[in-house]
């Protein structure tokens, strides 16, 4: 019997091509995930500028409750005008992404999408609440 592929929805995390000025981290709006198992991120950076050569740092965040929210492991691009992929489980209801950018004065653009899959493969609608979940 063949497998049924997992249903996803994709969304829109940071539009293409977002610009970045400045050191102070990014955060994207936060997602209600309580119904998804996974994201699959696809994102890109492009080249950066400033005194010293930018450079962008990716963070998933997650929440029980939007107030606190976890950093996950940093990822990037690996060099500039590429795209990076990662796979993360999602723990708890809310996810948001954090861009931080480095360098003397820098500035870059960057964009980020998701596809979430469904923690039941179905609707979402049986699946259990996420460790943390209210």
């Amino acid at each position: 019997m063949a497998e049924t592929p997992k249903r996803v929805h994709r969304k829109v995390i940071l539009p293409r091509y977002t610009p970045l000025v400045g050191t102070t981290p990014f955060t994207s709006s936060p997602l209600d995930v309580r119904a998804f198992a996974q994201v699959l991120l696809t994102g890109w950076k492009g080249a950066g500028i400033g005194a010293t050569p930018a450079d962008l740092e990716f963070v998933v965040q997650q929440s029980p409750d939007l107030e606190v929210w976890l950093d996950g492991t940093p990822f990037s691009p690996a060099s500039a005008n590429a795209e990076v992929t990662r796979t993360e489980s999602l723990s708890y209801a809310w996810m948001r992404l954090k861009a931080t950018v480095s360098g003397a004065d820098p500035a870059i653009t960057a964009w980020m999408t998701g596809e979430f899959v469904l923690r039941d493969d179905g609707d979402g609608a049986g699946a259990p609440p996420p460790a943390g979940a209210p």
